[in-house]
């Protein structure tokens, strides 16, 4: 396995979240 892969997938999973988190609350507050 490649420790950069995991580094990768997490740092997407941070940026998707992040996105979804601003398309819940954005136009709420």
């Amino acid at each position: 396995m490649d420790p950069n892969l995991d580094e990768k997938r997490s740092a997407n999973v941070d940026s998707v979240t992040a996105h979804f988190m601003v398309l819940a609350y954005g136009p709420y507050s």
